[in-house]
């Protein structure tokens, strides 16, 4: 996932299910993925990956998800979600900002306003296209 010590790998299958067009916004996009060699089990688990650039100002979504108790109905159920990390020189997890980027590829080392990070989340909760609803049940 890019969070300290995980060493867990997915792959995506197909094209991306939504991906942001805003600008401005939180650059997220979500794809279907299932984990590459489960050691526990040696079964694919089939997840839903996001990831999404988000504020440090903010409390990051896997930290929301980790607040609701019981599962809710229409909310998706979080399997693991964190923000980013690589390794770079002697610092083995530095977290991937906008600003760490910029430095890395650009040898820029302005400021960065508020300066973003990469956060990814796995999404236990695998539903199915809204224009599959027959009802209206179906769709809310």
């Amino acid at each position: 996932m890019g969070a300290a010590g995980d060493t867990r790998l997915w792959r995506t299958e197909g094209p991306p299910i939504w991906s942001s067009l805003s600008l401005l916004g939180r650059g997220t996009a979500t794809w279907r993925a299932v984990s590459v060699g489960n050691r526990s089990t040696n079964k694919e688990v089939v997840v839903i990956l996001k990831t999404l650039w988000r504020s440090q100002t903010r409390e990051s979504e896997s930290n929301v998800y980790g607040h609701i108790k019981t599962p809710l109905p229409g909310v998706a159920e979080l399997s693991l979600g964190d923000d980013v990390c690589i390794p770079i020189g002697r610092e083995a997890h530095t977290c991937v900002t906008i600003g760490t980027l910029r430095f890395l590829i650009l040898d820029d080392n302005t400021g960065v306003p508020d300066d973003p990070v990469l956060h990814r989340l796995a999404l236990k909760t695998v539903g199915r296209p809204l224009w599959e609803a027959d009802t209206t049940k179906d769709f809310i």
